[in-house]
């Protein structure tokens, strides 16, 4: 649980950092108070430049400039190499418990879990609904209502997937909730009967 709270706070880090650092790059930055970012690089009357706090690059020389955008580039590369780390993680654990699903309800071929596609094929086969089902899936670029078909599918699909592995049906039906779905899949994979 806490290596899920972990991924979970990385992931919240991920996008804000590379936001973030994208409105530094392009000096959109903008605060009203002044607060712990100082430099302590004296300007013309010897004031301390501020800019990096405010966002304001009319004061920064050329050099701070440019460090600036460097500091920047670099958040974004973390932030993006830990997404991309997270995602795949997240990946893993789902189609592991796919996977785990697959075997306990007795539905080949299981490695079909791993492809990204073909894993919505076989939670239809493990739900022993017909693959026609997964059109509804297209309906997600309708917006809102498209997002409402797909999560009511998804829950309904569970629920038959809870129903297969002798769980009651409610407890797959919630996977429609997300990040509960997550947990879940969890207990349904590593659950003993």
């Amino acid at each position: 649980m806490r290596i899920k709270s972990f991924m979970l706070l990385l992931s919240f880090i991920c996008i804000f950092g590379s936001a973030y650092s994208a409105n530094i790059v392009s000096g959109s930055v903008k605060q009203d108070k002044i607060s712990v970012l100082e430099t302590t690089s004296l300007q013309n009357q010897g004031t301390l430049t501020l800019a990096a706090a405010t966002g304001d690059s009319g004061n920064l020389s050329a050099k701070d400039k440019e460090n600036r955008r460097v500091v920047a580039i670099a958040v974004a590369g973390v932030a993006v190499i830990l997404g991309v780390f997270f995602a795949l993680g997240l990946y893993i654990y789902v189609a592991i418990c796919l996977q785990r699903i697959a075997k306990k309800a007795k539905t080949e071929p299981t490695w079909l879990a791993w492809i990204p596609v073909a894993n919505a094929f076989l939670m239809c086969k493990i739900a022993g609904l017909s693959f026609w089902w997964l059109l509804i899936f297209f309906a997600a670029g309708i917006p809102f209502i498209g997002m409402l078909f797909v999560a009511a599918f998804s829950g309904y699909l569970w629920y038959r997937i809870a129903l297969v592995l002798n769980k009651p049906g409610w407890v797959g039906a919630i996977c429609a909730i997300p990040l509960v779905n997550l947990v879940i899949m969890g207990y349904l994979a590593f659950s003993t009967d």
